[in-house]
């Protein structure tokens, strides 16, 4: 059995090692933990309120040439794609190093590095300003598991309530799914709207999901914080509601040296004599893999109509769990996938089949902030023939990467290897597309309060009687 880690190390600066902290309450942090580097960083500046000011330092052209060196050797050793860093490598070092031997300033160095990098054409490749460094290293100190218990994401051009969570403020604000978002907090939503499609526009993150992540990031905070909401109803009525961040579900999850992380896990039996599981990350280990067994194999047992496995909004984490999930959808040796790392090393992702398999009908729910673990599972059911796809596409944000202090300060991150579907295709900067997809709107989500859930439903249910 294979084990992959589909998030980055932790953050480090030179001689020194971070140390466990409380809950992170930052959209940073959270993307720090689950490897969506590129994204986090820059979404940093957009989930909180203030941005970090870098303080005036004599500029040391020696110190930004070691970054610079520094970055382009570890390329050089770790890029999986020989004609990545061969000829053309050298040729950008030598188009390049000049240029930071000439930079007047921290920003034309920069601009130098991540030129360079965007000759790779390839995502997880990045320069992390030393102020968004600071600021995410400073956040994780920061408590906050508080929660609106609302899921806001982009439809047709506006921010739409999608889902609304059970004995959270929303629900008992009576917030309803189709409500088009207004105002969170001291933000406008054409002020969402204008950083998330900056954060497009300097990441590999498509808009759709840099604004249900930056959303996701603004509806949570402190338990007790106050947080200001303006709704356009279904009926076209104003609201104006101020919720009381409450305590999310879950329980705080650890692994090594990475901060805490708060892991949900639900399972239930839906009316239809459904199973349904939802978790929010691949972060909860043994116990995670044991509840999952848990209930599969007990509905198993019971005869229960079909599977549901929610990973809308799943931020990813450890592949072992895919690896023990997935075991029990399958009577064969199944690889869900491959890593290719340098030196033409790989390890393929091979699943170790549980007995008694679950053999009545799975569907698997996505959206556009199914993230690395979260479209390796989604896309490694669908590419076997294990299940169905509902929802929209993943984020495609599928590379395992890392983040190392430079020299100069600032963050550098890039990515480790590789990945690739049962398939043999690539989901990075794709996405998994669902068998199903289902183009959300006001209207249907006034109708249905979960359209993606009732078309699973649907699903099953019709295929018991065939």
């Amino acid at each position: 059995m294979v084990c992959v880690l589909l998030y980055s190390q932790p953050l480090t600066q030179p001689h020194s090692h971070m140390t466990n902290a409380a809950a992170p309450r930052s959209l940073t942090t959270i993307l720090l933990l689950l490897g969506v580097l590129s994204a986090g960083w820059s979404l940093s500046a957009t989930a909180q309120q203030a941005k970090p000011t870098e303080p005036a330092e004599p500029f040391d052209p020696a110190i930004h040439l070691e970054s610079f060196d520094q970055v382009w050797n570890t390329i050089k050793k770790v890029h999986w794609q020989p004609e990545k860093v061969g000829k053309s490598w050298d040729e950008a070092k030598a188009t390049f190093r000049p240029k930071v031997e000439s930079a007047k300033s921290i920003q034309d160095v920069r601009v130098a590095l991540s030129d360079m990098l965007n000759t790779l054409d390839q995502s997880h490749f990045g320069i992390i300003p030393n102020a968004q460094y600071e600021e995410a290293n400073e956040v994780k100190g920061k408590g906050g598991n508080g929660t609106a218990g609302i899921e806001i994401r982009l439809i047709d051009g506006e921010l739409v309530v999608t889902r609304v969570f059970e004995d959270l403020p929303a629900s008992k604000a009576n917030i309803q799914p189709g409500w088009q978002v207004k105002l969170i907090g001291n933000r406008t939503a054409e002020e969402i709207l204008t950083g998330a499609k900056k954060v497009g526009e300097q990441s590999v993150l498509r808009l759709e999901t840099a604004t249900g992540l930056v959303c996701d990031a603004r509806t949570s905070g402190d338990v007790g914080e106050k947080l200001a909401l303006a709704f356009v109803d279904n009926d076209d009525k104003v609201h104006l509601e101020y919720l009381e961040l409450a305590k999310g579900p879950g329980k705080e999850g650890r692994f090594g040296n990475l901060p805490p992380f708060n892991v949900t896990f639900e399972e239930k039996l839906l009316p239809d004599d459904i199973g349904y599981i939802a978790f929010n990350s691949f972060l909860g280990g043994p116990q995670m893999a044991q509840q999952f067994a848990d209930a599969v194999s007990t509905w198993q047992k019971e005869n229960r109509q079909g599977l549901i496995i929610d990973l809308r909004g799943n931020r990813g984490g450890l592949m072992l769990l895919v690896n023990a999930m997935c075991g029990w959808l399958t009577a064969d040796r199944e690889s869900i996938g491959t890593m290719t790392m340098a030196g033409g090393n790989f390890m393929k992702m091979v699943l170790n089949p549980r007995r008694p398999k679950f053999d009545k009908p799975v569907a698997v729910l996505t959206d556009g902030c199914s993230i690395s673990a979260a479209e390796v599972m989604a896309g490694g059911i669908k590419d076997l023939g294990l299940g169905r796809i509902f929802g929209s596409k993943t984020a495609g944000l599928v590379l395992p990467s890392t983040v190392v202090r430079l020299p100069n300060g600032d963050g550098f991150q890039y990515a480790l290897s590789s990945w690739e579907s049962a398939s043999g295709e690539s989901i990075e900067g794709i996405g998994v597309i669902p068998d199903e997809e289902i183009l959300l709107d006001r209207e249907m989500l006034s109708k249905h309060a979960d359209p993606v859930l009732s078309a699973a439903r649907k699903w099953i249910l019709e295929e018991n009687k065939n």
